[in-house]
């Protein structure tokens, strides 16, 4: 089932890309045809972009449907003990994802610590990773998963009962009941080359190069020292051959993991010799189905600016050919007299600037009022709004009168709402209370 699930979400994932594409690009055409300058021109447009993003709207909200009953539900019957156990190990888990280092040990290698000069008895590759819940699983269940990142291969995906790991390359899905996991817990210690993490302790130094005594090589001139700290392994390993190592900065965090883990293995142990007397009710593990925000888009002020730029270019060349005509020097003539004169008291003064004559007639400008029409809902009047509707066809409610906002729910055609208040051309409805904010256009005056 979790195969074909996941080959059914893999045959969605395009779907979805498209889809959501789509809805932001008619967003995008309707808030511009909405925003000025544009909708002075294009308001004929107006309700057709409307009808174009509310049905790209409804399209990615079915794939969206459609993609999250793809999903696998998993109830698993835990007793109070187990679902005690689970508990502390996801608390024990989120404090081991807020380590400063967390690393997957991809390689180990053991070393010639003589020939290498080095402390270290081993070289190891890691690869810094992340921990975190499980929310984009193909299983799903009440209690939220707890995934270890892998860099190497597929995600560990820890539930109450089972270890869900994808098989190396993307193929099947490999389940490994719980009980079968091996993990140990060991403290590492770990020649640091890079910044030693906030969180971590240091227990000794080393010397770069070093001798078989630990002593520092004198033959290397830029030997240093490097600092030795002590960080928690995890491996996890299984009787079918999975084995996977990550190193934590914060050893007491990685302990209390493994000692969370073993309990919980304990507790599961016990109720399956027991049977499933007792069993704790558990919450509904329903999500949430729902689209990613719109993005925000402003008015069309380029085109505003290429208009103005256009009006405004004659004239600008016309005031400039202008007023380079009229400051043209004139030329300023000297008599024999003067220049003599001039020639003994000494250098000749410049000639007199000629200032062009100023206009002092003021300039009417005659000012242009634009014209927004503005359309008015046939279904609604919006001086008074009526106590009951119906919706016309299948609406979206939303948290917010904003056609960006979160959809709480999708309204069945010819219902029956009770208005309790409007904001523009959006309408607050509920039954007995205020629910949501529906567009106008989709609803009507209850007879």
């Amino acid at each position: 089932m979790i195969n074909e699930a996941a080959r059914q979400r893999a045959e969605l994932a395009p779907d979805r890309a498209a889809a959501l594409a789509s809805r932001a690009r008619a967003w995008r055409t309707l808030r511009r045809c909405e925003q000025l300058p544009l909708r002075l021109i294009l308001r004929g447009r107006i309700p057709a972009a409307r009808a174009a993003f509310e049905a790209a709207e409804d399209e990615a909200l079915n794939v969206v449907v459609a993609l999250a009953q793809s999903e696998v539900r998993i109830d698993f019957q835990l007793g109070p003990d187990a679902i005690a156990a689970f508990a502390a190990l996801a608390s024990a888990h989120a404090a081991l994802a807020r380590c400063a280092g967390i690393w997957d040990v991809t390689t180990s290698v053991g070393i010639d610590r003589i020939r290498a000069r080095s402390v270290a008895s081993s070289a190891i590759t890691r690869v810094r990773v992340t921990l975190g819940q499980v929310d984009d699983s193909i299983v799903g269940s009440a209690q939220a998963g707890m995934r270890f990142g892998n860099a190497n291969g597929g995600d560990l995906d820890l539930f109450p009962a089972l270890l869900l790991m994808r098989t190396r390359g993307g193929g099947d899905y490999a389940l490994i009941d719980l009980r079968q996991v091996c993990l140990d817990v060991q403290p590492r210690s770990f020649v640091e080359d890079e910044a030693v993490p906030p969180d971590a302790s240091v227990i000794d130094h080393a010397w770069a190069r070093a001798n078989r005594d630990g002593s520092p090589d004198r033959r290397f001139r830029d030997n240093r020292q490097i600092p030795i700290v002590r960080y928690g392994e995890l491996q996890f390993s299984t009787p079918e051959g999975m084995a996977e190592a990550y190193h934590f900065s914060n050893y007491d965090a990685a302990l209390s993991f493994g000692q969370a883990f073993h309990s919980l293995q304990a507790a599961l142990v016990r109720q399956a010799a027991i049977g499933p007397v007792g069993v704790a009710e558990v919450a509904s593990f329903d999500r949430a189905i729902g689209l990613p925000d719109l993005p925000v888009v402003r008015g069309a002020h380029e085109v505003t600016v290429l208009g103005v730029a256009a009006l405004c270019a004659p004239l600008v060349l016309w005031n400039q050919t202008f007023l380079t005509s009229a400051t043209a020097p004139i030329p300023h003539v000297v008599s024999e007299a003067q220049r003599n004169t001039h020639a003994e008291d000494g250098p000749a003064p410049p000639p007199p600037s000629a200032a062009p004559e100023r206009s002092t007639t003021p300039v009417s400008q005659a000012s242009i009022a634009g014209r927004v029409e503005v359309t008015t809902d046939t279904t609604l009047q919006a001086a008074s709004v009526p106590t009951r509707v119906v919706t016309l066809r299948a609406a979206n409610l939303r948290e917010r009168p904003d056609a960006s906002a979160r959809v709480l729910r999708v309204l069945d055609p010819a219902t029956c709402w009770t208005a309790f208040d409007r904001q523009g051309a959006w309408v607050q409805v509920g039954e007995s209370s205020r629910a949501g904010w529906v567009h106008s256009t989709l609803l009507r005056s209850a007879p």
